[in-house]
């Protein structure tokens, strides 16, 4: 190969990796909700919700302690807390018969002005939280999340523990 081939090889790989870079934003590049546990539900609407400097909270007396998880999602940079109506915040307000949610379960609505998480208390609240955080880690750019209505609710009445005695070598006794 000559000294002009590689040079001209090295000029259009560098043109055609670093396009992307400069095309417009699709909302579609947004739409990775391979969560696990996979919830529930999962409902994509139109429209992108975008995380600015500074992220609002409101949260009900319940949920004030669980807020500060929040600062965990990539594209959250500082959160605080308001009272007040702002828009671009996030929400987390406790359920209402008018949610239709069971016990157990828990909504996350993400919609261009806001994001509201929804559970009945602190122990379904946990992982809203940490679905939100999730699909930050899952998205391109975490500032940004495409619109959805996720639900989600244990699939069984009890939770179960299984330690592989094979690969943790228990003695007789235990």
């Amino acid at each position: 190969m000559t000294r002009y081939s590689r040079h001209f090889l090295f000029f259009w790989c560098r043109i055609v990796f670093c396009i992307p870079a400069f095309l417009p934003y699709s909302g579609k590049s947004q739409q990775n909700f391979s969560l696990i546990p996979r919830p529930s539900s999962v409902q994509l609407q139109d429209g992108v919700y975008r995380f600015g400097q500074e992220t609002h909270v409101e949260a009900s007396a319940d949920f004030r302690e669980i807020s500060i998880l929040l600062a965990e999602h990539p594209g959250i940079r500082k959160v605080s807390e308001i009272r007040k109506a702002v828009s671009g915040k996030i929400r987390l307000l406790k359920a209402t018969p008018a949610d239709h949610l069971s016990e157990n379960a828990y909504s996350v609505a993400i919609r261009p002005d806001g994001i509201t998480l929804k559970a009945w208390g602190r122990e379904q609240m946990i992982p809203a939280v940490y679905t939100l955080v999730q699909l930050g880690s899952l998205q391109h750019d975490p500032s940004q999340m495409a619109s959805a209505d996720i639900t989600d609710e244990p699939r069984f009445s009890y939770r179960g523990l299984h330690l592989d005695v094979s690969r943790h070598f228990m003695p007789l006794s235990f």
